[in-house]
This record gives structure tokens, sequence and C-alpha cells, in this order.
């Protein structure tokens, strides 16, 4: 484990991110090359010129851009490393936000023409093309398993059993659902989607040092109740994410509870 930005990174987790970035990085420059080598062909007949200059410049750019929109839309997440519906909507949404975003300043600073407007389209077909391929590759291909982020949910209320079953019935096992925690000692052992409640607040740091815990999720239907906030804040001095119920809920399913 490596410690970066107050948080805990695996080895293997710092060899995907930046492999990559590797892969935005290049799949601006491939796209920046690939209108160089054609762009002679099509400006001949049009008049725009084509500056080797400028074409670094845009590519730079393309990168950075590509790095701050794959992050914007959470596309480092492990969760989305499977190739499926929500990652590929993310994928789109991030290639159309580098897109317009090089293609504004761009127009602002320079003007857009021809060929540089190639870049930004020819980009927007060889990322997704690279970028499903080599999650492909490296979920198959490598026959790397994904690990099983172990959660822990604080609550056992109508919220955190709604979490308890979205868990426990994902069809790509991303988490392991270890247990409930509730500080009404008569629901200690009771069952609620299988584990239940597995101990109260005092039992927290036990619990999540014994069972390696990945993620707590505080579910807890009042608002205003007592949090054990030294628990959490040493279980998060461990690298053990914290996350709020609703917020959880909405990541997972894309849909913010109303109730």
């Amino acid at each position: 484990m490596y410690f970066f930005f107050n948080r805990y990174v695996s080895a293997r987790a710092l060899f995907i991110w930046s492999s990559e970035f590797a892969l935005l990085v290049s799949s601006a420059f491939l796209a920046a090359a690939f209108v160089a080598v054609v762009s002679p062909l099509i400006s001949s007949g049009t008049g725009n010129a084509y500056s080797s200059h400028l074409e670094l410049h845009t590519a730079m750019f393309l990168a950075f851009s590509n790095i701050f929109a794959f992050y914007y839309f959470d596309l480092f997440n492990p969760k989305l490393y499977r190739v499926g519906r929500q990652m590929l909507v993310r994928l789109a949404q991030a290639v159309l936000c580098t897109t317009l975003i090089v293609t504004l300043v761009h127009c602002i600073t320079y003007s857009l023409s021809l060929p540089y407007g190639g870049i930004m389209i020819a980009n927007a077909l060889i990322l997704p093309f690279f970028l499903i391929s080599w999650r492909t590759a490296f979920a198959k291909w490598f026959k790397i398993e994904f690990p099983e982020k172990k959660v822990l949910i604080l609550g056992s209320g109508e919220l955190a059993q709604k979490i308890g079953r979205m868990i426990y019935d994902e069809e790509h096992k991303a988490h392991t659902l270890v247990g409930f925690i509730d500080d009404d000692p008569s629901k200690y052992g009771m069952s609620i989607v299988n584990p239940g409640v597995i101990g109260g607040y005092g039992d927290i740091a036990n619990i999540v040092t014994e069972n390696n815990i990945d993620k707590v999720i505080v579910a807890l239907p009042d608002r205003r109740a007592k949090l054990p906030m030294a628990a959490l804040l040493e279980s998060k001095m461990k690298g053990v994410s914290i996350i709020e119920g609703a917020t959880f809920h909405e990541r997972f399913t894309g849909k913010i509870p109303l109730d």
C-alpha cells in the first residue's frame, strides 16, 4: 500500500491509474498524429493551413482534458472498470465534455479550422475504443479478479435495509456486505438480508479491523441521531471510506432517494 493525498492506494490501483493516464495521453496524441497525416490531403482543397506547433498545443490540452473528464465522471472508480451500461454512459459523457471544452477553448484562443476540429473528432472515436479494449483485456485476458469491497452499514432502518438488499442482489459483485450496526441492543442478531445486525456502536472498531472493512455506509433514519464519531474517525484514519447512505444509494442506482 502507498499513501498519496491522505489516501491509501494499492500497488495494483497505482498501476491501473498510471496505465490509464498513459492511455488518455496516447489517445490525444494519436488523434493529433492521425489528423497530421490526413490533413494535407484535406487542406490542399480547402486552403486550411496546418501547424505542427499548434497541433502539439492542442494534443497536450486534449490529453489534460481527457484526464480531467475521467476524474470528474468518476471513471477511475474500480467499480466502473467492468464494461457495462453505467460505465458506457459515463464514458460518453466524459468524451462529450472533453470535446466541448477543447473546442470552446480552441475557438476562443485561435479559431476552429477543419484540421483541429478533426483532432477532437478523432479523439472522440479513438478514446472509447482504447478504453473499452484495455478494460476488457484487463478483466478477461489477464484473468485478474476485481476485489469486492467489504461494506459495513451503520443503521438498520428502511434506507439501510434498502442499501443492504441492493448490495446483496448486485449482479456484478463489487461489494460484500459484512453486516449492520445498530445502537439498540434488542436488535443484535436480527436478520435483515443475510447477514443482519452484528453489533453496536462500541463494536465498530473491532469489526472494521477483524473483517478488513473497506467502506462504512452511514444510513441512519434520523439525521439528528448521535453518530459514533470517534469510531468513524478512527476507521477513516485507517483508510476506510465513510459515505452517507443517500449518497451511496444515488451513486449505486443513479437515482436520488425521495423517502
